[in-house]
């Protein structure tokens, strides 16, 4: 992944591929006119290949980190598969993976899919417009 850091704090996660670092980007809301211009020239280096002042970095999240916990609970409130998580997270980190993959992957679309519908029922997309129209 890539990180990166603002006033030399970290501030934001992207992907390690340039394409989607940029696509990802967009889900960024910047609230100044310095903040717009600086994620619009960022989308602009990364699809011509340039990582500006971006570190690579690499998340690898144990049991009882924060991380991991977040997930756990995910999957509790929600009835989502951790394992699913959990199987995923490990073959995007290692690159490594045994067994059959599309029933894991179906597992891990299907706690997505109750990941989403359960923030969508205690946040509703018509509440995220309401609130991005009013602070727009």
């Amino acid at each position: 992944m890539w990180l990166l850091r603002r006033g030399g704090k970290p501030f934001l996660l992207l992907p390690q591929d340039r394409n989607l670092a940029a696509k990802g980007l967009e889900l960024y809301s910047a609230q100044t006119k310095g903040a717009r211009l600086a994620k619009v020239a960022l989308q602009i280096a990364l699809r011509f290949g340039l990582c500006p002042r971006l570190k690579k970095v690499t998340l690898r999240p144990q049991r009882g980190t924060g991380f991991s916990r977040y997930l756990a609970r995910a999957a509790a409130l929600t009835g989502a598969s951790m394992t699913a998580f959990g199987a995923l997270l490990k073959l995007r980190e290692t690159g490594e993976f045994h067994g059959e993959i599309v029933p894991v992957y179906g597992a891990y679309l299907k706690a997505l899919e109750k990941t989403v519908d359960a923030l969508d029922h205690h946040f509703p997309k018509r509440e995220w417009r309401r609130m991005k129209n009013a602070h727009s």
